[in-house]
């Protein structure tokens, strides 16, 4: 019986224990402690559950490029007449006059309907920023369509400019095809804007010719045309030298019942060339290789492309005759077409290539014998592909799209090639058209069938890749390809793109910085900053977040430290006395009539170039004298107890009388100390981060105040900066008060009865 009793008391509850309980029973009456207990366990459950709520775990996330800088818009207009009541009326692709060294004044629109407008940019009076002009109307009749015109460079430097020494003349030729059903007709024409004299520019025909069928793809130049290709950023005209320029065809296919016809267009004097019947079935586009060659080289080795779904042939430009023909497999992507890189209309050499799609690979086809290879196999169904200009020979990226990825392709010096796998932005729609080179920025400029525009720069190395973003609105539920062009008003690069909802918009493709990002914002990374960011692009709701497990730590972290050294001041100074316990009261007394922020301001110098650790322990070395005078004057009252006294005449060490006997009297007084302590430190450390005399490299509430006391206006400017800390900081310091409220009815019975 006596074992069993033993064994009983042996794993019941200690006494110490049993009287922690009840005294957690008279702290949870307590309403201040019920109140604040529960607050601290919400917070406990909010830094728990943050890595998992927090989309940037690291506060010092700094949002990429696409989000912080947005292009410079610089006008957006509803075309609101182009339709003349008509709901069918298409609005095509922007056309550019440009000039690498004087830009564009205008910026020229066609429509189904056989018109064609000037765009103004501010050039002069009749050309006004925003306002569109008719300068031509085809004059269609019955079932006839304007297809997508076509604006391409002029014949020779001669027509190009007239009168160069006074006002000069600028011209370029523009090709109207109009179809009518089974047959239809080319009309081709100069637009002329005169920099001086003449306030908007004119349309003026020149020739025409009709072609037996429809027309297949858009109609293609000897001197490339200014939309729809990589290949037409900015082109620059050498005026001395005319060998190196076009020869003036124009080149378009045409079926009908009795066959695929390609047919070849000279403008000036104006007759058609050659028709010649193909052998390939059912082609879907044209293209035209070596624009710039010198003549010698054009008649050997200029190449008008051709392909359908399953092949590539290439004809003589001089001559039409097949050069080569390629079967490149089932899953060509025909929409897309063959790419060539924009120095290979300059510059022949013998490896030059063109790169097409076919399925999840990249290809490439030599221009001069046909021979095909792959460059890369992604794994996934591609949509889009573009290329730099090949200056250096091979081009130096490749980017191909599918509707989740970008896929760089780089050569490096031995031809191989290495892939970098970019992430397209979120929501942002499929990325399916040729990108626009920019050559001032070396980007690529992308825009997706949901009207996002993105520039991709193509030095980015390992960072994110794209430099800025623009987000059409009204959303369109489709888009022209960008033009990119100079504006000769401002002498920067821009971009022009039409919608299917009959607007035209410009931006400039310099980028605006746009931080701080406002909360909630859709941003085109598809990141989601729910507090926005601060003016350094970082993620606010990161920081407040992160915020709750530092706090927690340096509050916790100060509290001990400072109730480690009260406690050990207090059994010093209370139980043994004497002449050290005295000198000891006495400096702690000193320190105690210094006030703690002063003494930290002091200290700013030492605080400011602080660590983390280092922060924690000075904090704590000048917080302790109010908790420690508190236990001294308890200890001093249980050490005079009789049970004491007993205890030390049966012999008892003193370290065995303070663990044994005086600190299980003052654990309850410990926690109500230790809990304004806690609150004491986390006030101290968020006063000095406030005041800017801590470090900001933690990220604390107290730290994202300090937005406030470095410029005011942010309260009323940018709430969510100051609202969110602020609140919380406030309830976690109350929550710790109202524990040690509950405690102080714990230490003080007399409180019960209130």
């Amino acid at each position: 019986m006596e074992k069993s009793d033993e064994k009983r008391r042996k794993y019941e509850p200690s006494v110490y224990w049993r009287r922690l309980y009840r005294q957690f029973k008279v702290f949870y009456k307590s309403t201040y402690g019920k109140v604040g207990f529960y607050i601290l366990l919400a917070f406990a459950v909010i830094t728990l559950v943050t890595p998992f709520v927090v989309e940037h775990p690291n506060y010092k996330y700094i949002a990429p490029e696409v989000d912080t800088h947005v292009a410079s818009e610089i006008v957006q207009t509803h075309l609101t007449n182009i339709s003349k009541g008509n709901s069918g009326v298409e609005l095509y692709s922007p056309m550019s006059t440009t000039l690498q060294n004087e830009g564009t004044s205008a910026i020229y629109l066609g429509t189904s309907n056989g018109d064609i407008y000037c765009y103004g940019l501010g050039a002069t009076k009749d050309s006004k920023l925003g306002n569109y002009n008719l300068i031509y109307n085809s004059h269609l009749k019955g079932k006839e369509k304007m297809l997508q015109p076509t604006m391409f460079s002029l014949i020779n430097c001669a027509e190009e400019i007239t009168g160069y020494a006074g006002p000069g003349l600028f011209q370029r030729f523009v090709a109207l095809p109009i179809a009518n059903g089974s047959n239809g007709n080319v009309v081709i024409g100069t637009i002329a804007f005169q920099t001086a004299g003449l306030n908007k520019p004119s349309f003026t025909e020149t020739t025409s010719f009709t072609y037996n069928g429809t027309l297949v793809g858009n109609i293609t130049s000897d001197s490339i045309a200014f939309t729809g290709t990589v290949s037409t950023s900015i082109p620059s005209c050498n005026y001395a030298n005319d060998s190196l320029n076009p020869s003036g065809q124009v080149y378009l296919l045409s079926k009908n019942a009795t066959g695929d016809y390609l047919y070849r267009y000279q403008i000036s004097p104006g007759a058609i060339l050659g028709i010649e019947k193909l052998s390939m079935k059912n082609p879907e586009g044209i293209s035209f290789y070596g624009s710039s060659f010198s003549a010698s080289r054009f008649d050997k080795n200029a190449l008008i492309l051709i392909w359908n779904n399953t092949s590539i042939n290439a004809y003589s430009a001089s001559n039409g005759g097949l050069v080569w023909s390629k079967v490149v497999g089932n899953t060509y992507n025909a929409r897309v077409g063959p790419v060539i890189p924009k120095f290979y209309q300059v510059s022949y050499a013998a490896n030059n290539s063109a790169y097409y799609l076919v399925g999840s690979s990249v290809d490439s086809i030599n221009l001069l014998t046909g021979l095909n290879q792959t460059v890369k196999n992604t794994g996934v169904d591609l949509v889009g592909l573009s290329t730099t200009p090949g200056h250096s020979g091979l081009p130096s990226d490749i980017i191909a799209t599918s509707s989740l990825n970008a896929y760089v392709l780089t050569y490096n010096s031995t031809g191989s090639v290495k892939t970098k796998v970019v992430a397209l932005p979120v929501n942002s729609g499929i990325f399916s058209k040729t990108a626009t080179y920019d050559s001032v920025a070396d980007s690529l400029i992308l825009v997706s069938s949901k009207g996002s525009i993105l520039s991709f720069n193509l030095n980015f190395g390992t960072k994110y890749p794209f430099s800025w973003s623009a987000g059409l609105s009204p959303v369109p539920t489709s888009t022209s390809v960008v033009q990119y062009f100079k504006d000769a008003t401002t002498g920067v690069g821009a971009i022009a793109v039409t919608a299917s909802n009959d607007y035209i918009y410009l931006y400039s493709s310099t980028a605006k910085e746009c931080t701080p990002i406002p909360p909630m914002a859709k941003l085109p990374s598809g990141s989601n900053l729910l507090l926005g960011s601060t003016q350094y692009g970082n993620d606010v709701w990161a920081r407040f977040m992160e915020s709750f497990g530092n706090d927690w730590i340096f509050g916790i972290s100060i509290g001990f430290f400072t109730i480690i050294i009260s406690l050990a001041v207090a059994m010093y100074v209370g139980y043994k006395g004497g002449f050290g316990g005295e000198a000891v009261e006495t400096l702690s007394l000193a320190l105690f009539l210094v006030p703690s922020l002063a003494l930290l301001i002091a200290l700013s110098s030492v605080i400011n170039s602080a660590n983390f650790i280092t922060l924690i322990l000075i904090v704590s070395l000048t917080g302790w004298p109010f908790a420690a005078f508190t236990l001294i004057g308890v200890v001093r009252g249980v050490s005079a107890r009789s049970f004491v006294e007993a205890s030390k005449l049966f012999g008892s060490k003193g370290g065995s009388i303070m663990r044994r006997h005086i600190m299980p009297n003052i654990g309850p007084l410990l926690l109500y100390l230790l809990a304004l302590s806690i609150g004491g430190g986390i006030g101290a450390v968020s006063g000095l981060e406030f005041l800017g005399l801590a470090p900001l490299t933690t990220a604390t509430w107290g730290g994202m105040l300090n937005a406030a006391y470095t410029d005011y206006f942010v309260v009323i400017t940018q709430p969510q900066w100051i609202l969110p800390p602020a609140i919380a900081l406030t309830m976690f310091i109350f929550s710790l008060i109202f524990v040690s409220r509950g405690m102080d009815e714990v230490v003080n019975p007399r409180l019960r009865r209130r």
